[in-house]
């Protein structure tokens, strides 16, 4: 389902923004 995508996104998003910081 697109919310399923959408939070897997969200996800991969956030654990991108972990590794910059």
């Amino acid at each position: 389902s697109i919310d399923n995508q959408l939070k897997q996104l969200v996800g991969l998003v956030n654990q991108m923004v972990k590794l910059l910081t």
